[in-house]
């Protein structure tokens, strides 16, 4: 039975003695080890001319190795592989925690992944105090074929089942199948982990293969009709609780209410909630996990429906949010609509064809596109009198993105192929780029770096760098992508993809899709907002006729909102408590009322004091440092035992690191690869020692270009030659005073001692006083409050737990004084732990 993960297992005690079991031939070049430990896991060995390999060698490097040596006594062929079926203690950790296995590992990247991020606390949790976790050295992600001489194993990834990285394997010749846990001898499986429509098309297919002989991960020895059997019983309570949930009953109740007799012979194990009980209340979970059909509105309600005249699109709030702005394209205006009310309370006509409307930012005045024309024109909102107009070159104007931090808002032209970023003040164009063809609204990430611009005849998202003003790159995400937003965090940016029914997600740091959102997204999706928290981004369906909400947390929908014809634009009020839906099909504008429970914030985390140390990195000089080398960084924090570390790498290249890491061993990102204390030691060490790694740099590719640029204009530039020289002067003399007493600049106790902060002090405040205005947002003081703001949500998020930040030794003295404010941080003084 698989280990419940992550929780203390009373039963893991000592390892067991060897027990004198068998193997048990199975076919001619195939033998079984059924587990006679109730921990552990079976077995299977096959043997061919010249190579063997082993699947699932069980729970401690001591079953491991009895195992092994049980093996080696059948057969002296060398065994070369080694295959998890997936990444459970009982199956996996034996050989994880063996010191020299002496054979390649091979596992699918999602088990490499989770035994990386979950070995070390399960061997904690096994009693393998000893453990020094080595992952799979081999990832078989679809199907591999192995030669072992004169019989061909396959070994593949049938999809997500018990785990998201099961593998079977299969000898066709032999007909032998060893099924890991997605097959349990007469016995209630662990389901809490898996997927169980899923798994169910999975046994469907392995029934198919026609196997001769079964290896079951637990229990046995099994034949074919048991493999079927089990496969009977989780379709029993798949239909079953399918057809009571329809019924109307209480899911509560229907794990009491199916009827599993004809299995009552099935093994029950409620340690691990494997128990008929436990198993249909995982799989009434699943049902009610799935996406909401059409017309499951989970509490959303529509609490008014308002005639505001033809084809209505853009909706925005004012400043205080008490009125809304509709721009009615066939009715020539633009509505305001008392949003507390709600109802129309005035009217301001405009022609051309306003398609798109915004508040502008510190004024009375409204900004309005005009499709059929060729300017924006500026509005005094109480008067209705014209205040300014911008021609932007062409016809097809839509609808606005922004405000960005300064104020601009960005707008497309669709009929030139352009967007434009618009300083609504003093009505100028301040920056114009091409984009795919007819493009459709903008969006940009809160810090007014990135905006990203759908082709909707073309299939691409065109990514602009507003800082370094030039075109970032190309995305193509599918037929006719029609509007998008930045979501939380700006790591992601998120694109109804009208053509394919689906809404794509890009990272902003690789430019790269990453995933993609099929299931509950109606037809015809035309756009995605996002409430204020964060918590729910909302689809509007312009086919199907209905607003998909998505849990961002869990990315699922969790409501299909029914809403007049074609919903063209959705907004969220700035309070969060309702969404407004524009419907040209009908001219009619909804307010739907968002549930409470969705309108407050992410509950803040448990309380209690936080122990922070922060050590300074020397980066490259790690590598060739004697004194504070990559050997001491390990034996560093070893000793410290942080819950926790911060690490100098940015959020939004983040998941590519890890799981490049931690699924294929290999780390390729150039940012990353400069870091020689995270690339060749703490990555590593977290696998070990089962820390977590949290990104906390607020760095981006766009502001180290900016950055770059910037430092080549003081250095160089004639304009600058007074100031240079005036901070090369200073800079020295800062140096000279400290030269004495701080000469081994690589000795880790001097980077963590006070006279060291007090130099870095010293020469930083002289860097950000000549150049962080000049800089920006790259600028000493600008990074550092960036840096800080992730650095403070990774400690709230680890409260009474233990941290430690690394970033530069520079960095230390800004974020020790910052950290000294924070009541709920004990500040730890690392030199009592280098070496």
């Amino acid at each position: 039975m698989s280990l419940k993960p992550l929780v203390a297992i009373g039963l893991l005690l000592a390892p067991a003695a060897a027990t004198g079991q068998q193997l048990t031939p199975i076919a001619p070049h195939a033998w079984r080890w059924l587990a006679t430990d109730a921990r552990s896991a079976n077995s299977t060995l096959f043997v061919g001319d010249s190579i063997a390999l082993v699947v699932d060698p069980g729970l401690t490097p001591a079953l491991a190795s009895e195992f092994l040596t049980a093996v080696r006594r059948q057969t002296n062929i060398p065994v070369r592989y080694a295959v998890f079926t997936h990444w459970h203690p009982d199956h996996a950790l034996g050989i994880t925690c063996l010191a020299d296995r002496g054979l390649t590992v091979v596992a699918h990247g999602k088990t490499r992944r989770s035994l990386a991020e979950r070995a070390a606390r399960s061997a904690n949790e096994a009693g393998i105090s000893d453990c020094k976790v080595a992952l799979p050295d081999s990832v078989v992600n679809a199907t591999q074929r192995f030669d072992l001489g004169g019989v061909i194993v396959e070994v593949s990834h049938p999809g997500w089942g018990h785990t998201a990285g099961d593998l079977v394997v299969w000898a066709p010749t032999e007909r032998v199948l060893a099924t890991g846990d997605l097959f349990n001898h007469n016995a209630s499986p662990y389901l809490d982990e898996g997927h169980p429509r899923k798994w169910l098309a999975t046994l469907d297919a392995l029934i198919a293969r026609n196997p001769r002989a079964i290896v079951a991960g637990h229990f046995g020895p099994s034949a074919p009709s048991d493999l079927i059997r089990f496969r009977d019983y989780l379709r029993t309570i798949e239909t079953g609780s399918a057809a009571l949930l329809a019924q109307g009953v209480a899911p509560a109740e229907i794990p009491a209410r199916l009827r599993l007799s004809e299995f009552r012979d099935f093994g029950q194990f409620p340690e691990y909630n494997a128990t008929f009980r436990g198993n249909a209340a995982s799989v009434v979970a699943h049902q009610l996990a799935r996406p909401a059909a059409r017309g499951v509105t989970a509490g959303f309600t529509t609490i008014a429906t308002l005639d505001v005249g033809l084809n209505p699109h853009q909706i925005a709030f004012s400043a205080d949010g008490s009125e809304a702005y509709v721009a009615v394209a066939g009715s020539n205006r633009v509505m305001v609509v008392d949003a507390i009310a709600p109802k129309v309370i005035d009217s301001l006509p405009i022609d051309g064809t306003p398609l798109g409307v915004l508040p502008v930012t510190g004024s009375g005045d409204l900004l309005v596109t005009r499709f059929a024309g060729d300017s924006l024109i500026r509005l005094d909102r109480k008067s209705h009198r014209q205040t300014g107009a911008l021609a932007i070159g062409g016809i097809g104007a839509s609808l606005f993105g922004g405000p960005l931090p300064g104020g601009e808002y960005l707008v497309s032209v669709e009929r030139t192929d352009r967007v434009h970023l618009v300083d609504p003040l003093d009505m100028k164009v301040r920056a114009s780029y091409p984009t795919g063809r007819r493009p459709f609204p903008p969006a940009a990430t809160s810090d007014g770096r990135l905006a990203f611009v759908p082709g909707y005849d073309d299939g691409t998202v065109t990514v602009i760098d507003l800082w370094n003003q030039r075109i970032r790159d190309t995305v193509a995400v599918g037929a006719r992508p029609s509007g998008g937003t930045v979501l939380p965090g700006d790591v992601e940016y998120a694109v109804a993809v009208r053509g394919a029914n689906r809404v794509v997600f890009i990272n902003t740091a690789s430019r790269r899709v990453v995933d993609s959102l099929v299931e509950g997204i109606g037809q015809s999706p035309f756009s995605v907002v996002v409430s204020p928290n964060g918590r729910l981004a909302f689809v509007n369906n312009t086919a199907s006729h209905d607003i998909s909400v998505i849990d961002l947390g869990s990315r699922r929908v969790i409501a299909r909102i029914p809403v007049p014809d074609i919903p063209i634009v959705v907004a969220v009020h700035p309070d969060g408590k309702t969404l407004w839906v524009s419907s040209e099909g009908v001219d009619r504008l909804s307010v739907i009322a968002i549930p409470a429970d969705w309108q407050a914030s992410v509950p803040p985390p448990d309380s209690g004091i936080t122990e922070v140390a922060v050590m300074g990195m020397i980066h490259r000089g790690h590598r060739t440092s004697t004194r504070w080398g990559l050997e001491q960084v390990r034996e560093t924090v070893r000793r410290f035992r942080p819950d926790a570390v911060c690490v100098e790498l940015p959020p939004d290249r983040w998941d590519r690191i890890w799981s490049e890491f931690t699924e294929r061993g290999v780390i390729t990102d150039p940012r990353a690869r400069v870091f020689p204390e995270y690339t060749d030691a703490l990555l590593h060490l977290s696998v070990e020692m089962g820390f977590e790694v949290i990104p906390c740099a607020a760095w981006t590719q766009e502001m180290s270009d900016l950055r770059n640029v910037r430092i080549r204009q003081f250095d160089t530039e004639a304009a600058w030659a007074g100031p240079r020289a005036e901070y090369a002067r200073r800079l020295a003399a800062v140096d000279a005073r400290y030269s004495e007493a701080l000469d081994a600049i690589d000795d880790p106790h001097v980077i963590h001692s006070s006279a060291y902060d007090e130099r870095q002090r010293e020469r930083l405040s002289l860097y950000d006083e000549y150049q962080n205005e000049l800089i920006g947002p790259g600028g000493w003081s600008s990074i550092n409050a960036a840096h800080l703001r992730l650095i403070d949500r990774a400690v709230a998020s680890r409260r009474g737990q233990r941290v430690l930040v690394t970033f530069g030794a520079g960095h230390k003295y800004p974020f020790l004084d910052h950290l000294a404010r924070d009541s709920g941080v004990r500040l730890i003084d690392l030199d009592p732990y280098l070496p």
